[in-house]
C-alpha cells in the first residue's frame, strides 16, 4: 500500500470529533492523524472518537498514537473512544494487553464475542513441526 492510499476524514462537532482512518497506520502516517486530532481538540473537542475499521496495517507507532490520543483527550477532560476497529488492530491490541484499555470489543461472534490473547496468537503464529519429530 502506498502512502497515497492513506485517508483520514475528520468530522468536528464540539464537544466531540470523529476521525475515520483508512489504510496503513504506521510511522509515516501517524503524524497526520495526530495533527488532525490536536486540531480538533484545539477547536473544542475534548472527546475523540476514532474509527479504525478501514485500517489494513498498524505497527508500534500506531499503537503509540492511540495511547497519546487517549492521554490528550484525558488532559482536556474528555476521552478516546475507538468506535470500530479492523482485525489487525484488534489482534495487536489483544497481543499487547490493550483491549481493555481501549475498551475494544471484537465484532466476531467467537467465544461470546471475545477474543483472547491465546486465540490471537494461534491465528498469527502457526505451530511448525520439525520433520523428524512426530
Amino acid at each position: 500500500m502506498d502512502v497515497s492510499d492513506f485517508v483520514t476524514v475528520v468530522r468536528v462537532e464540539p464537544p466531540a470529533a470523529l476521525l475515520v482512518v483508512t489504510g496503513e497506520l504506521d510511522a509515516f502516517t501517524t503524524f497526520q492523524v495526530h495533527r488532525q486530532a490536536n486540531d480538533a481538540v484545539a477547536n473544542g473537542c475534548a472527546d475523540l472518537r476514532i474509527d479504525l475499521s478501514g485500517v489494513t496495517f498498524i505497527d508500534a507507532s500506531g499503537i503509540g498514537l492511540l495511547v497519546r490520543l487517549r492521554v490528550t483527550a484525558a488532559q482536556h477532560g474528555g476521552r478516546l473512544e475507538i468506535v470500530a476497529a479492523s482485525t489487525c488492530v484488534l489482534r495487536l491490541c489483544a497481543l499487547l494487553g490493550l483491549s481493555g484499555v481501549f475498551a475494544l470489543r471484537p465484532e466476531s461472534p467467537r467465544i461470546g464475542g471475545r477474543t483472547t490473547t491465546r486465540q490471537a496468537l494461534r491465528r498469527i503464529r502457526p505451530r511448525w513441526r520439525s520433520p523428524g519429530i512426530a
